[in-house]
């Protein structure tokens, strides 16, 4: 997949990317629900235990490239976007934007394309 003017690079996830998306998806995670949820699924929630559900989730996995290095990750199983997470640096950058449209230009129905348009 093509990248566009932010630099960003879309392709399919490979077993060699679950340690970098494990990577990424904890730290997203970890910013986005630390003191938010309770403390025994924070304590589940293990770098470990995000290396194990990115191995299993490889097939569903799309990654952004910027400069040769994994940004982030969409995960997509049949139509329904099930994890988003770009790197902080990277966040603002236009990556999720371009992970986000792959699921709108791979269903081209009006509605899907009028719930993307919705949602900004």
């Amino acid at each position: 997949m093509d990248g566009n003017d932010s630099g960003v690079t879309l392709r399919p996830a490979v077993p060699g990317d679950a340690a970098e998306v494990a990577e990424i998806w904890y730290r997203g995670w970890c910013d986005g629900h630390l003191g938010f949820v309770p403390d025994e699924l924070a304590s589940a929630r293990t770098e470990g235990s995000f290396l194990t559900r990115a191995a299993e989730r490889v097939g569903d996995t799309t990654v952004a490239e910027v400069q040769g290095r994994v940004a982030g990750f969409i995960m997509v199983v049949d139509d329904e976007v099930k994890q988003v997470y770009v790197l902080a640096d990277h966040r603002g950058t236009g990556a999720s934007a371009c992970l986000t449209n792959t699921v709108v230009l791979a269903d081209s129905s009006a509605d899907c394309k009028n719930r993307a348009n919705a949602f900004g």
